[in-house]
């Protein structure tokens, strides 16, 4: 089924990742890093262009990418994209000792989160000041240009990760737009809004885990 799959992380663990990440750590995400750099167009980018594709050789310039703090800004869209698959691979691996498990059963479609973003007049394909708007569009770090309406055409991030304190706000918007979703003639929606999407933010915010959506098509 196309839609959101919700995950989580340890905030703890993950924090420690982002800030001091060990030697393994760091070697683990320069190897799935060089498995994108192999296939990477140079006529599409100048920086990764010069990034060395050995994990070893790697570990060090993506340690100091790590430390920005905005780790896609000097990218190009197709850049953002090999650098934004590569993050999300590497957290959605358990051996990244983040604390990377489900917490969705099937998933949900699209439409319970149309239905929120509606009830919140966020503009569609938009991001906002509002949560829900960067549900599955904003990587950690990165955050795509808010004047412009998101396309296909430009960088199309594929993920969002929402720290433990947007967790909070985010449940908070999905409870306010309760009404709308279970007054809809929507089935499918009203059941991801109750078996799915609400319980998994009800266990992230009493356990203060971080929220990872993927994005399938």
């Amino acid at each position: 089924m196309a839609g959101y799959f919700l995950y989580s992380l340890d905030a703890e663990k993950f924090n420690q990742f982002v800030i001091d990440p060990t030697d393994k750590q760091m070697f683990a995400f320069a190897d799935v890093v060089s498995e994108r750099l192999d296939y990477f167009n140079e006529e599409e980018g100048k920086i990764l262009a010069e990034w060395p594709v050995d994990p070893q050789e790697l570990a060090p310039i993506l340690r100091e990418r790590l430390a920005q703090d905005d780790w896609y800004v000097d990218l190009s869209d197709y850049e953002k994209s090999i650098f934004e698959s590569s993050v999300d691979d590497y957290l959605s691996e358990k051996k990244s000792g983040l604390g990377y498990r489900p917490e969705s059963n099937m998933g949900i479609y699209w439409d319970v989160i149309e239905i929120i973003r509606s009830y919140h007049r966020v503009p569609n394909s938009q991001v906002n000041d509002k949560i829900i708007s960067r549900f599955g569009t904003t990587p950690f770090r990165g955050m795509p240009d808010q004047s412009k309406r998101r396309s296909f055409m430009s960088w199309h991030p594929m993920h969002s990760l929402h720290l433990s304190e947007d967790v909070v706000k985010l449940r908070d918007e999905v409870l306010a737009a309760q009404e709308a979703v279970m007054g809809s003639d929507d089935e499918g929606a009203k059941r991801d809004y109750e078996n799915e999407l609400t319980p998994a933010l009800d266990r992230l915010v009493a356990k203060g885990r971080i929220l990872l959506v993927n994005v399938d098509t």
